[in-house]
């Protein structure tokens, strides 16, 4: 659950991300490609992420893994307004595959340090009068 709205939301997982110096490879809008569609869905942000030099080791380790890449979370705003940040544990999907096991467990720890920051309510300093 995010304690913000949905656009800080991303905002906010964003700079999150970006804080683990992983690098933010797509964002998708399922809501706009939905309409599209003529289905209507309330707000959704997929943010796909990774860094090349846990895909050296990865395709090193076992190529095969590489299904498990990016890592994803998933933005989604429910019915009454507040936000949850949905995304599929490293640790499991990178066992899945022989040699990958101490990776996705790495990326697990990395995953589980954004999410954590994305629980918090974000500081704001108090203004400071004269």
């Amino acid at each position: 659950m995010s304690p913000v709205g949905f656009v800080e939301t991303i905002s906010r997982l964003k700079r999150a991300i970006e804080g683990q110096d992983l690098w933010i490879v797509a964002e998708i809008d399922p809501q706009m490609l939905l309409s599209k569609g003529g289905f209507a869905i309330l707000p959704t942000r997929q943010i796909l992420f990774f860094h090349p030099r846990y895909m050296a080791r990865l395709l090193s380790a076992n190529a095969a893994g590489i299904v498990e890449a990016p890592l994803k979370f998933v933005i989604m705003e429910r019915p009454d307004g507040t936000v949850i940040l949905l995304y599929p544990e490293p640790g499991q999907s990178f066992a899945k595959h022989p040699g990958l096991s101490e990776l996705g467990e790495e990326l697990g720890q990395v995953v589980t340090r954004i999410a954590d920051e994305m629980r918090t309510a974000p500081h704001h300093p108090s203004p400071q009068g004269p």
